[in-house]
């Protein structure tokens, strides 16, 4: 399990060293704050990465996969998806985000917001970030659990 809580992100943010892999649960709550964009890099690598993440002028969630691997499928279909979503009356973006080796599934804390999209990396991109992108957000807690194979 990786649990951090009660932080300032600030650009370009912070590598989750622990959160390594290509199957995990993860629940993440934020103060967007300053920031233009707030949200987690997943499945990154030398050369590619997907982003999960909140746009505060556009009030959307999103999943960004056009830096993501296969090009064949960046060329076939849009590289990003959004979703509309306001802070909740406290002011918080609250993610849970699902992801195994092919695929990203991506709930707002209500609900309102649901993403699922194909993401094609590299067997390497397995590593993890917190990213901000202008200004400063307030990390308020996540927490992520390693999925494992059911079929073993």
């Amino acid at each position: 399990k990786v649990e951090l809580s009660d932080r300032t992100v600030d650009s370009p943010g912070i590598p989750l060293d622990t959160l390594v892999g290509d199957a995990w649960e993860i629940e993440f709550a934020f103060e967007p704050g300053t920031a233009r964009e707030v949200g987690l890099i997943i499945k990154r690598g030398p050369k590619e990465r997907t982003r999960i993440g909140y746009d505060v002028v556009r009030n959307t969630v999103f999943v960004d996969r056009s830096g993501s691997g296969f090009s064949l499928l960046s060329q076939s279909l849009p590289g990003r998806h959004d979703a509309p979503l306001r802070p909740d009356p406290a002011g918080l973006i609250s993610l849970t985000v699902l992801l195994d080796r092919t695929s990203v599934e991506v709930f707002s804390g209500d609900g309102g917001a649901v993403i699922t999209d194909v993401v094609l990396a590299s067997p390497a991109s397995v590593e993890s970030q917190l990213y901000v992108d202008g200004g400063s957000a307030h990390l308020r807690s996540l927490q992520a659990w390693r999925l494992h194979n059911s079929l073993r």
